[in-house]
């Protein structure tokens, strides 16, 4: 997808478009990966919250190609932070001890690599 998009975006927009080419290739690699994760170790995701996210991190890239605003951009990753800190609390809590098990449970097994749910 962003071989694709930059071959459309680069030249028309230059770096600008290869930038917005990459964004939205993290952003569907993001997007499918934490669904593809959810089925294995189910966490509680709060859609809105992140598309939130992605919409502030998105003001924050447009804000970085301009000049001087910088402390836009300081107050714009702050919300981000502030926004995200629960679900980061919350969830990697639960994560944490589910992978450790797992790898416990992998080295015990004699060198089964296959992670099933």
């Amino acid at each position: 997808m962003n071989t694709l998009l930059n071959v459309i975006l680069i030249p028309q927009l230059g770096a600008m478009g290869a930038a917005i080419a990459t964004m939205i290739g993290y952003l569907t690699v993001t997007i499918i990966r934490t669904i593809s994760t959810n089925k294995i170790i189910r966490m509680k995701i709060s859609w809105p919250i992140q598309i939130m996210s992605a919409v502030l991190i998105l003001i924050q890239g447009i804000m970085a190609s301009l000049e001087n605003t910088t402390v836009i951009q300081m107050a714009v990753l702050a919300i981000i932070i502030y926004i995200q800190r629960s679900f980061i609390g919350k969830e990697l809590g639960k994560v944490i001890p589910i992978i450790m098990n797992r790898v416990k449970g992998r080295n015990k097994g004699g060198g089964n690599n296959n992670i099933r749910a």
